[in-house]
């Protein structure tokens, strides 16, 4: 009896272990999905907005995806580790969105007819801010890579 008590308490013990650990795991696992999906809505707001901005026509749907990139870009700060350059790279596609959004006011002060070299300045401007726009969106996603890969699955 004595016997078959220690082998079923040890029986119990390595149980509770593999139920322990693949628990743990499972639980690894799952805080890995929910910072995968945050930092994955960070991406897609930032693609929302850089999908408008390639043909901004400043309508009240574009300018509602400002306020969502905005509040991703800050949880950028606090979602990816400070040495991988998103917040900061986040930061500076807000300048140039910025930009975009806020060129055509200007425009309107000087039609064509009346200061064509200001007007020029200004479109030089917003096609800068275009074209860092137009390329960023790779970077992005190269310095978001090594925190959203699922490769080790």
């Amino acid at each position: 009896m004595n016997t078959v008590t220690l082998l079923a308490t040890v029986l119990l013990a390595l149980w509770a272990a593999v139920v322990t650990y693949r628990s743990w795991r499972d639980s690894r696992e799952k805080i890995r999905l929910d910072l995968f999906n945050r930092r994955f809505d960070i991406y897609l707001r930032t693609l929302s907005l850089y999908q408008e901005l390639l043909d901004w026509k400043d309508t009240d749907e574009q300018k509602a995806l400002v306020d969502p990139f905005l509040k991703a870009s800050r949880e950028a700060r606090f979602i990816f580790p400070s040495n991988s350059g998103v917040y900061e790279y986040l930061e500076e596609f807000g300048l140039h969105a910025l930009g975009i959004i806020h060129s055509k006011a200007p425009m309107t002060m000087y039609p064509e007819e009346e200061m064509p070299q200001e007007r020029a300045d200004l479109i030089a401007v917003r096609l800068e801010h275009a074209k860092w726009i137009r390329n960023s969106i790779g970077k992005l996603e190269d310095l978001m890579k090594p925190y959203m890969s699922f490769e080790r699955l």
